[in-house]
């Protein structure tokens, strides 16, 4: 039996006919198509308005057709159905529009869920796909908007778009990868948060947030460290804008999800469309990137299971600044392990010298978690050099314990503009 939430909505018609809303939509995309043609991207309409108003007229001649009988509100809501379909992501328009959800989990066509805000737990949701196909054109076509689609070669796609001024990240699978259709969404705020507003939000202390700053305005690298949604991201954009000068910065990012100053230049992977398309891997990005000399990079985001992309970042001799965001664990001893893992795989032949590379260029690492009230900065680390000694030592110079964040008796080897006593505080 079709459970309550799946059973189709209806409508009478004056003549005694029952039509329901999904075949009420129906008939006014084909009647919108036969008078409007197929191709919705070069329609003459120019703004939201025209577009809704010929939406309108076409509604109301099918409304008039049928003789259905249709309140204000139950005539608003078939018309946005239908401007959805259109022109935007049809029955997801609903949740992107959200500004409070962070997180849309699509688990095939009867499951999905959603996360309001950072640290939530995911909420079911009633089913909102129809069936599988009505699933599989949705997520084609927000596919198609941010350049990619899936194909028997990459059956599992990361990119992303802009909806709405926000940043949205997508994650997703099809069949034979995955038992069916599934979606991970990410949707970040239209606004940055700021370090003043992490402090604020009890992200991390004011003292953290300084000893950050000072690290933006050195000349050295960083790495970003966090499991899935602990906002790193959201610290790289915060980062980001606190450089004193831009300069020369480029960003290689799998799914655009940062919010960059203007003048920076992004590089994103591109996903090949169709045969005759190569795309360009995330590796290739790096490269090209490299090949640019910026006077910073940026990559969002690197992972163990991805060696070989971060070789040339620690060989090539034209050394640009580096800021990584990684996915790792919270665990301290963890992270570390899988940044030096990552640096031996990246080239065995040379993984001595790559762990080297990678403790001299990206000497300050910075942990976040995602904590069920939100999101925490855990610590601020440094890989130290000590006389007498082959390797780096990680030396944490914040830390967090069960009343908060604040410095250890650690001092910074790498030269940082910060006053004496800041460590006495």
């Amino acid at each position: 039996m079709t459970p309550p939430e799946r059973q189709p909505r209806l409508v009478s018609s004056r003549t005694g006919r029952v039509i329901s809303y999904g075949g009420l939509v129906e008939r006014i995309l084909h009647q919108f198509h036969e008078e409007h043609g197929e191709d919705i991207l070069h329609m003459p309409a120019d703004d939201e308005t025209e577009r809704r108003t010929l939406v309108k007229e076409v509604g109301e001649y099918i409304f008039a057709v049928e003789s259905v009988v249709l309140s204000r509100a139950e005539q608003a809501e078939i018309l946005q159905r239908v401007y959805s379909e259109l022109f935007g992501y049809g029955v997801l328009d609903v949740l992107l529009n959200d500004s409070r959800l962070t997180t849309i989990a699509i688990d095939g066509a009867e499951k999905i869920s959603v996360r309001e805000g950072p640290g939530q737990e995911l909420t079911p949701r009633d089913p909102i796909f129809e069936d599988v196909p009505h699933l599989r054109r949705t997520l084609e076509k927000i596919l198609h908007a941010a350049g990619a689609a899936l194909n028997d070669d990459t059956p599992i796609i990361e990119t992303g778009l802009i909806v709405n001024h926000r940043a949205v990240s997508l994650n997703i699978a099809a069949p034979p990868f995955a038992p069916e259709w599934s979606a991970d969404i990410r949707l970040h705020p239209v606004q940055t948060p700021s370090l003043d507003d992490l402090v604020k939000a009890n992200v991390m202390p004011e003292q953290a947030a300084t000893l950050l700053r000072a690290i933006v305005r050195s000349a050295h690298g960083l790495v970003v460290v966090g499991n899935t949604e602990a906002g790193k991201t959201t610290l790289m954009s915060a980062l980001m804008r606190e450089l004193p000068s831009v300069g020369s910065v480029i960003t290689v990012e799998r799914a655009r999800e940062l919010n960059l100053p203007d003048e920076v230049q992004r590089f994103v992977v591109k996903w090949p469309i169709g045969q005759d398309d190569v795309g360009m891997t995330f590796g290739e990005q790096i490269r090209a990137a490299l090949d640019a000399a910026p006077s910073l990079v940026v990559l969002d985001e690197l992972r163990s299971d991805d060696p070989s992309t971060i070789a040339p970042l620690l060989t090539q001799e034209n050394e640009s600044r580096q800021w990584w965001v990684f996915r790792g664990t919270t665990d301290t001893q963890r992270t570390r392990t899988a940044l030096t893992m990552l640096a031996r795989m990246s080239d065995p032949g040379q993984s001595e010298a790559q762990v080297t590379a990678l403790t001299q260029r990206l000497p300050f690492l910075i942990m976040l978690k995602r904590r069920r009230d939100g999101l925490e900065l855990r610590e601020i680390g440094e890989w130290q050099f000590r006389e007498g000694r082959e390797y780096a030592d990680y030396v944490p110079l914040m830390e967090a314990d069960f009343e908060g964040v604040h410095v250890t008796k650690n001092r910074p080897m790498h030269a940082l503009d910060l006053p004496e006593d800041f460590w006495d505080s």
